[in-house]
């Protein structure tokens, strides 16, 4: 009987010392996922910038969102958070293609009528 009970304190110790670690594990990673949201948020506003994007009423720059984004998700379950996190982080994506398509015309245009102005004839 001791020998049962022994067995089914350590089944018990194991599960919960599991469970630790996979909550341990899960909050690591999405502090990773948090840390990648911001950095890439970020990116998308020094891209911004850098491109210098005269059509920024095509792209959606909403400006800081990681203090309420933080605060909203904060009293959600993981999967939640998750899930919060990855949404939005595929809407930056979205928004950072836009922005990269905008200035990849940009450049073909620019391509195009410097190479008409170099073939037109001269006078």
């Amino acid at each position: 009987m001791n020998n049962l009970l022994d067995n089914e304190r350590k089944a018990r110790r194991k599960y919960e010392e599991d469970a630790e670690s996979r909550a341990a594990t899960e909050l690591k990673g999405l502090g990773v996922l948090k840390k990648n949201l911001e950095e890439h948020v970020e990116d998308l506003h020094r891209w911004e910038k850098y491109l210098d994007v005269d059509n920024a009423g095509e792209v959606d720059f909403s400006g800081e969102v990681r203090p309420k984004l933080m605060l909203d998700i904060s009293k959600t379950s993981f999967d939640d958070q998750l899930n919060t996190l990855a949404n939005k982080l595929e809407k930056e994506n979205d928004e950072l293609q836009k922005l990269l398509k905008i200035k990849e015309e940009d450049q073909r245009e620019k391509a195009r009528k410097a190479a008409e102005k170099k073939a037109a004839p001269r006078r």
